[in-house]
C-alpha cells in the first residue's frame, strides 16, 4: 500500500501496484486517479500531478492530485489552441499517427 503522508514510493513498487490492477474491475477514472497519485508519490519534487489523454486532437485532463494541476492543464490547452492557426487545429503532422483515430 502507498503511504500518502508525504513519503516517497519506489518506482518498482509503483509499477508493481499498477501491474496488479485488474482493469475489468475498475473504471478508467479510478485507474487514472491511481496513476496520478502514484506518480506524485514516486517522482521526487512532484507537488501536484495530472494525467492528460488526447483523443482526436483534443486534450482532456482525466485525473489530477490537486486543483493547481488541473488549472495549469487548462491554461496549457488554451495556450496551445491559440498558438495553432485555425486551419490546422485537429490536424496531425506526425506521419506515425496517421492510423491513430
Amino acid at each position: 500500500m502507498v503511504d500518502h503522508s508525504g513519503s516517497t514510493t519506489e518506482p518498482q513498487d509503483a509499477f508493481g501496484e499498477l501491474a496488479r490492477i485488474i482493469l475489468a474491475d475498475h473504471s478508467l477514472e479510478s485507474v487514472m486517479d491511481r496513476v496520478a497519485q502514484l506518480t506524485k508519490d514516486t517522482v521526487p519534487g512532484a507537488h501536484e500531478v495530472s494525467v492528460t489523454l488526447v483523443e482526436r486532437g483534443q486534450s482532456k485532463t482525466v485525473a489530477f492530485t490537486g486543483s493547481l494541476a488541473a488549472k495549469l492543464d487548462e491554461r496549457q490547452y488554451r495556450a496551445r489552441l491559440r498558438s495553432v492557426p485555425r486551419q490546422h487545429r485537429g490536424w496531425r503532422a506526425d506521419p506515425d499517427l496517421r492510423h491513430d483515430r
